[in-house]
């Protein structure tokens, strides 16, 4: 803002400022944004020692987020779920998904997309595995009903599961259901397979068995 607004010299485009602070112009620009959105927010008053109706845990996304929330989305029409905070990261459940809001960037993970996970209250932290094996983790110091509302919605979204002796381990198929704008007309499965232990996925006896199975299983909920 100090660039951009020359609060310490001359005003500069958003380009120089992305340039001057090695970002590219798009974030520049929602940078700024999410800071005057900050700016125009009312003060609230802070009560006086011992005056009742002290300042309250905030437990809906402000119309900032939610702005946010619709754009990395892509539709209007949001349902909130669950919300949850932390020093570093604004964690959103919809209907869809989670969504992740930072400083830095802004991400959507659909429930269906979600492996494992859950919460560990010891650490105060939400983590999520997807089936490559990647993952990813955010830290909330007032997790509302976010915890609750991503184990219900994970769980959901897994409609059959199978696991598949084979070759070095087992294979888990599972069938998992996109929800809300996500989901098909015809609600369509989608399945997946992820190896465990020392399985193969590219062994070409675990990969027939575990084509035969599925094809088994998607004609039993066809």
């Amino acid at each position: 803002m100090e660039l951009r607004h020359g609060f310490e010299g001359e005003p500069m485009t958003i380009t120089a400022v992305a340039k001057e602070l090695g970002l590219s112009a798009s974030n520049a620009r929602r940078i700024e944004q999410r800071a005057l959105g900050r700016l125009r927010r009312p003060l609230q008053p802070i009560p006086a020692a011992g005056q009742a109706g002290g300042m309250r845990p905030t437990t809906r996304p402000s119309g900032d987020e939610m702005t946010r929330v619709r754009a990395i989305l892509g539709f209007n029409d949001v349902k909130v779920l669950a919300y949850g905070r932390g020093e570093e990261a604004t964690v959103i459940a919809v209907t869809e998904g989670l969504v992740v809001l930072t400083d830095e960037t802004d991400l959507a993970v659909a429930w269906h997309e979600i492996v494992h996970g859950g919460w560990n209250g010891e650490t105060s932290t939400l983590r999520w595995d997807f089936l490559d094996g990647s993952g990813a983790s955010v830290k909330l110091s007032s997790p509302g009903k976010i915890p609750e509302v991503f184990r219900s919605k994970v769980t959901e979204s897994i409609v059959a599961t199978k696991t598949v002796p084979v070759r070095g381990g087992d294979v888990l198929i599972a069938g998992r259901v996109p929800a809300g704008h996500l989901a098909d007309a015809d609600g369509a499965i989608t399945w997946t397979a992820m190896a465990r232990e020392s399985a193969d996925l590219n062994d070409p006896e675990t990969r027939q068995t575990v084509v035969k199975t599925t094809d088994s299983l998607k004609k039993e909920w066809s």
